[in-house]
């Protein structure tokens, strides 16, 4: 199978979002629920006329996930696609039994299936880790319909280790 895309800023938002503050649902889940919780403990310690200092105490968690962390994921996903060629440019992808191949802006590379440390299968995108923090990502609607996207789950079965295959 072979892809050839474009990423948008949008895309490399997406990809370093997973690689940045979650690799899966789970640990993104309890941090949502855990700074909800301090919104509404800061809501108590409002209504009861309590110190506003202990307010700010508790809004640091939701402050972190709603605002900053975006804030900077998006800001650095805007500063990479306007300064790095690689993400400017069209990016091929050709996936054979020996690994992927990529070609970019910087020259081309053979990945082979073993290198890879998780693949995992968001909503939009596939993510491929080399590393827990070193990943490309490549968004579902490069790849076509539910057909094509059949087909790309049952290849990556098929070529990689269905143990380090994930969906989110």
């Amino acid at each position: 199978m072979k892809l050839t895309l474009q990423l948008t800023d949008k895309d490399l938002y997406r990809m370093l979002r997973h690689i940045k503050i979650g690799h899966n649902r789970f640990i993104d889940g309890v941090y949502l629920i855990f700074s909800l919780f301090s919104f509404c403990l800061v809501l108590v310690v409002i209504t009861q006329d309590l110190p506003y200092i202990a307010a700010a105490a508790f809004c640091g968690p939701g402050i972190l996930y709603f605002g900053i962390w975006p804030f900077l994921i998006g800001k650095e996903a805007k500063k990479l696609y306007q300064n790095k060629d690689v993400f400017s440019k069209p990016i091929e992808y050709e996936f054979k039994p020996e690994g992927v191949f990529t070609q970019n802006a910087r020259g081309s590379e053979e990945i082979a299936w073993t290198r890879f440390y998780r693949i995992m299968e968001s909503t939009n995108d596939y993510i491929f880790y080399l590393e827990p923090t070193k990943a490309f990502s490549i968004p579902k609607w490069a790849i076509g319909g539910e057909e094509a996207e059949r087909e790309f789950d049952n290849m990556l079965v098929t070529y990689c280790d269905p143990n380090k295959v994930f969906r989110d």
